[in-house]
């Protein structure tokens, strides 16, 4: 018996060790021949060839596993954001001054090495001892981080403000944990975290030790022995003044207990370097004895908005513009690719110890399914299960694992534990017809249900997360038929396109610009229709500008404006400044804009649809789907499953059982039982209220996906908080009463608009 912690491994590679220890020669001889016969390179860190086989023959021979999720069933949430940190040319500077060193020139380098001189030398920062790219993204993200209005300035005067808040309540307030790695790094975050909570305010006084007392924080690296790290994390869990923890990742990543009790919220300013690291810093705090959901925040650090070239913003003079702008390429994307090389890791490494295979094994041997096995508690085997009726038989549903292709059976379509899996080599045998065992009979009717499945076409099979029944099995695959189509349909029925600036657009137009009206020639729902733009123009140079209000930028080329008045309708209202009697016209949106950033940025302030696109576009691609980020729902899984019930008093109670705060709005329940589609479903929210400029926003991370009932709930949260006379009028407005012409609609529209 080998007993191991979690994560087991950094890399996949590492685990043959475990493996021999168990079971030698099992999968190889040696790590050189496992290496060869399971991985795709020479490489210990190459790709893994037999992501399917492997999980199989780990948990058939070697291993018993139990996720944490099975142990600790009152464990609560944990929620992964990441936060683009801006790195500008500004930042690359003041790291290379604050933490450079005067270089060697080439001749005297050379001396000192004992070599011949050569054209190339060191930067002002590795002559400091700054080599690693990781150590001077670090440093670089420090910089940007010690601004007083980045976000790291924020979190901490809200968490300061939350603090004297839960004070005056007498609770003890919530803290932060603040991972990095390299020590100068520390030493600048030290200083910002110090300066940051001594200038909040005091906690007020109420008895107990150190009620007046400023704000301060505590800082623990490899330095500090273990009496010493001890007493430092004691001080952070017991004094209510000290909000903040500055803790090293590898000194601090493992073998602490405690934070949990008094820290919910954890910032990697540095990104950990293997996943085991990042597995357990994060389990620091979300272990058990955590009663508060559980925030992670990964700060990426992220280029400067590209206008122009790189080097536009270094001075001709400036000695440090070459190397500064240098730094700045360096390290922009290293976030990314380091991000990305993570989560491929964490991938490959879970689905091999806690995949489906894994998961699906495990429950047998939880305490859960112990008490299951044998209710009386005298160690007697249960009595065996009656064989399911014709009608149970009907109502079982059936879900494919996309990794294994298990067969799992669920009682009902929310069920969350399986009643039973079968392989599929198990379900291709065909067993005995006359057998009456329940088993049995539920492997016939998983067998029946995986050659339907397997007739359908390959890119609609729903799989486990989206149990169905037999009979269903058609609609279902049409359901999901139907939502992969949605998401590239363009839909013009509930979104109606914004062609006219705004007035906040308006008025940080240039002084000499004016609006004239631009044709531009587009393809929706498979025709080609000309739709008139406002686009800049300034009559002074005779050029026309981008239309992103944050660019205004003149364009080159061949797009010019010329006189007469243009054939085509134009949009409502009018622009203050326009004038109609120059017009232009494009072959496509992109002779609006400078470039593709300006591009997305205009469409997702004309075009409401294209927010809906994008935002679903990017859920999807960081996980998987796009799920409401108030009350957790899974959308598309829920939009598929509901057309591919049969009934709408079906499709009314799974509604229901997954968004039971639907039931408050009729109407909208009536809606997305009638008509099961993403739009009404969810909607695309502005994070920033639109009365408070959100109506401006410009990228798919100023939206959060909602669930009708989470957005209908916050927009009347929002309306609440207006003055009364508004709100009166807010709820009292009807907006089928003004497409009916009403006049008292007209009226109160106009307004509302």
């Amino acid at each position: 018996l080998l007993l191991t912690g979690t994560p087991a491994t950094s890399r996949l590679f590492d685990s043959f060790n475990l493996f021999q220890v168990l079971r030698p020669g099992l999968l190889a001889a040696n790590k050189y021949e496992y290496n060869a016969r399971f991985f795709d390179g020479a490489s210990s860190s190459a790709a893994l060839k037999y992501p399917k086989q492997l999980p199989l023959l780990v948990h058939r021979f070697l291993m018993v596993r139990r996720t944490k999720r099975q142990v600790m069933d009152d464990l609560p949430h944990r929620l992964d954001e990441q936060v683009d940190l801006p790195l500008a040319l500004g930042h690359a500077r003041e790291a290379i001054r604050a933490f450079g060193a005067a270089p060697l020139p080439p001749d005297d380098l050379a001396r000192a090495e004992g070599g011949d001189a050569d054209d190339s030398a060191p930067d002002s920062l590795e002559a400091a001892g700054v080599k690693a790219k990781a150590h001077r993204l670090g440093l670089l993200k420090a910089v940007a981080l010690s601004e007083p209005e980045s976000w790291l300035h924020a979190r901490l005067r809200t968490l300061a403000t939350a603090a004297a808040d839960a004070r005056q309540r007498g609770e003890r307030p919530r803290k932060l944990v603040v991972f990095a790695h390299h020590e100068r790094v520390m030493d600048l975050l030290e200083k910002t975290i110090g300066e940051r909570l001594a200038d909040a305010a005091t906690p007020a006084s109420g008895g107990g030790d150190g009620e007046s007392a400023p704000w301060h924080g505590v800082r623990i690296d490899g330095s500090h022995s273990g009496v010493a790290k001890n007493a430092l994390l004691d001080a952070f869990r017991d004094n209510d003044s000290c909000l903040a923890a500055l803790l090293s990742i590898k000194a601090c990543g493992t073998g602490v207990d405690g934070l949990q009790h008094t820290a919910d919220h954890a910032v990697f300013v540095e990104l950990p370097e293997t996943y085991a690291l990042a597995h357990q810093a994060a389990a620091r705090l979300h272990r058990s004895g955590q009663t508060q959901r559980v925030l992670l925040t990964w700060l990426l650090a992220c280029g400067p908005p590209r206008r122009g070239r790189l080097l536009a913003g270094a001075d001709a003079g400036d000695s440090g513009g070459d190397e500064a702008s240098a730094l700045l390429r360096e390290c922009s994307s290293a976030d990314a690719r380091m991000w990305a090389s993570l989560q491929r890791n964490a991938e490959e490494i879970d689905e091999v110890f806690s995949g489906a295979v894994q998961q699906s094994a495990s429950g047998s041997y939880t305490q859960t399914a112990a008490a299951r096995d044998d209710p009386s508690g005298n160690g007697l085997p249960p009595p065996p299960l009656a064989p399911p009726s014709a009608a149970e038989l009907e109502a079982l549903h059936f879900g494919v694992s996309p990794h294994t292709r298990y067969v799992h059976v669920f009682a009902s379509s929310t069920s969350d534990v399986s009643m039973a899996a079968f392989p599929p080599h198990e379900l291709a045998l065909d067993g005995d017809s006359c057998a009456t065992t329940r088993r049995e009979v539920l492997r016939r009717a998983a067998s029946a249900f995986l050659r339907s499945w397997e007739a359908q076409p390959a890119h609609c099979r729903p799989f486990a997360e989206l149990p169905c029944t037999l009979a269903s099995l058609p609609q279902q695959c049409e359901g999901l038929r139907q939502v992969i189509n949605e998401g590239r349909a363009h839909s013009r029925q509930r979104h109606a396109p914004r062609s006219a600036p705004s007035e906040r657009e308006q008025a940080s137009l240039p002084s000499s610009a004016v609006w004239i009206p631009a044709a531009v020639r587009e393809c929706r729902t498979g025709t080609f229709e000309v739709r008139v733009h406002w686009q800049p123009f300034d009559p002074s140079c005779g050029s026309l500008l981008c239309a992103n209000s944050a660019c205004f930028r003149p364009l080159g080329g061949a797009r010019l404006a010329e006189r007469g008045r243009t054939p085509h309708p134009l949009p409502d209202p009018l622009p203050e400044r326009a004038r109609l009697e120059w017009r232009t016209e494009h072959e496509s949106s992109l002779g609006l804009v400078c470039g593709g950033a300006c591009l997305k940025a205009h469409q997702l302030a004309r075009d409401p649809a294209s927010v809906r696109r994008t935002v679903r576009r990017a859920h999807v691609k960081l996980s998987g789907s796009v799920f409401c980020q108030h009350c957790g729902v899974d959308l598309l899984a829920l939009v598929a499953q509901l057309k591919g019930l049969p009934s709408e008093e079906a499709r009314r109670a799974l509604l229901l059982a997954r968004l039971p705060h639907l039931a408050r709005w009729p109407g909208k329940l009536d809606r997305a039982a009638t008509e099961p589609s993403e739009g009404r479903l969810w909607e695309a929210d502005h994070r920033r209220e639109v009365r408070d400029g959100g109506g401006e926003a410009a990228s798919e991370g100023a939206f959060d996906p909602l669930c009708v009932g989470c957005h209908q709930r916050k927009t009347n949260a929002t309306t609440r908080g207006r003055g009364d006379d508004e709100a009166v009028r807010l709820r009292g407005f009807s907006f089928r009463g003004a497409a009916e012409g009403s006049e008292a609609g007209n009226r109160k529209g106009a307004a509302s608009g």
